[in-house]
């Protein structure tokens, strides 16, 4: 490049930034990295399983969806056991700190207790009752458990592990490495940042749910500080973790149930039809 190239040549590249067009986002597959990356993730896992057991955590998060947004906070304890988190029980609560709705998910059970209404809603099938319920995401609270204890192959590949790296689709200016997930419950393409930690999912169609998650090294988390999952159809979910905290004695089995009040409405969801967007 001659020197007057050279002098045009930062010029050019900013006027390019300030019309909004597109700059690279990747560079050629740095193999090495994503032999390491993937290592350090299944590693990851492999630690957190270890150290799996019951938790309780602190969140706030501000759910909106395509007619209307809510800012709320949320209670969750488990005994975090394996292979999933559940039981697992949230309560939650409004922005002053009180408790508005209580939860229970099991593997093939949820119930709400609406505290405002004295109202109770049980369904079968989880993923279609937090539909109905306005939080159509391709996974369930107990899912979003194991992410926040920093149990990420169990999150995005499920109890059928892949026994083989997935295809390094390409490496990121920041150090990221870019998967293409095949197999397990959610297919798509996963970022991980140089040491191994999911930072960004995408699912495969063109509408798909988009997640991407931000850490903290002062807050000490066994995962993610935030997760944020947004939908192009309008849905958006941003979900803060305040504190976890790690518990040496689990919880009884009353302290994860959720006894039906005498006096409350019962609704029993049948066949719902899922609002997946």
């Amino acid at each position: 490049m001659s020197a007057g190239k050279k002098a045009w040549f930062p010029v050019v590249c900013a006027l390019l930034l300030l019309s909004g067009c597109p700059t690279p986002q990747y560079v050629e597959i740095d193999e090495a990295l994503g032999v390491a990356s993937w290592s350090d993730f299944l590693t990851l896992n492999k630690d957190a399983g270890q150290k799996a057991g019951p938790y309780n955590a602190s969140v706030n998060f501000r759910l909106e969806l395509p007619e209307e947004s809510h800012a709320l906070g949320a209670y969750i304890w488990s005994n975090g056991a394996l292979p999933t988190h559940r039981p697992l029980r949230l309560d939650l609560r409004n922005p002053v700190g009180g408790t508005i709705a209580k939860l229970l998910e099991e593997k093939d059970f949820f119930l709400i207790f609406d505290i405002e209404n004295n109202q109770v809603i049980v369904s079968q099938n989880p993923k279609e009752a937090l539909s109905a319920l306005g939080l159509p995401l391709p996974f369930l609270l107990g899912d979003i458990s194991l992410l926040l204890n920093g149990r990420y192959a169990d999150f995005f590949l499920g109890l059928k592990a892949e026994t083989q790296r997935p295809r390094l689709l390409y490496t990121t200016y920041d150090k990221r490495s870019v998967f293409k997930l095949a197999q397990g419950p959610l297919q798509g393409d996963l970022a991980l940042d140089a040491r191994g930690r999911p930072a960004r999912w995408q699912g495969e169609d063109a509408k798909a749910w988009v997640m991407e998650l931000e850490y903290q090294e002062a807050a000490k988390l066994p995962g993610p500080q935030r997760i944020k999952f947004s939908h192009p159809d309008g849905y958006f979910l941003s979900l803060q973790v305040k504190t976890l905290k790690k518990l040496s004695k689990p919880f009884a089995g009353e302290q994860l149930s959720l006894p039906v009040p005498p006096a409350a409405t019962v609704s029993v969801m049948s066949g719902t039809k899922s609002k997946q967007p």
